[in-house]
């Protein structure tokens, strides 16, 4: 464990913190790293967002998750749209 003046890395955070959430994410033309995951890490009274690349973990900023979320919005999209053709 750090201490208190240090930032966490994404490993203590997951050893150290509490697994608040785990969803899917979608990643476009990508079939690996498909999970994400809120820990919350009890020395800095805080909550954490935790992604993998290429099987590694690592804290992912905002604007990647705002990047991720219009992506999967695109393909919710495409797919209501190739919907209104089926009977």
């Amino acid at each position: 464990m750090t201490s208190l003046g240090v930032p966490p890395d994404v490993r203590e955070i997951m050893n150290d913190g509490r697994l608040v959430l785990k969803e899917t994410v979608l990643h476009e033309g990508w079939e690996m790293d498909n999970a994400i995951w809120v820990y919350y890490l009890p020395r800095t009274d805080r909550h954490y967002v935790v992604m993998t690349s290429h099987g590694s973990p690592y804290l992912p900023t905002r604007a990647e998750l705002e990047a991720k979320l219009a992506e999967t919005r695109h393909s919710a999209r495409s797919i209501e749209r190739a919907l209104e053709f089926l009977p």
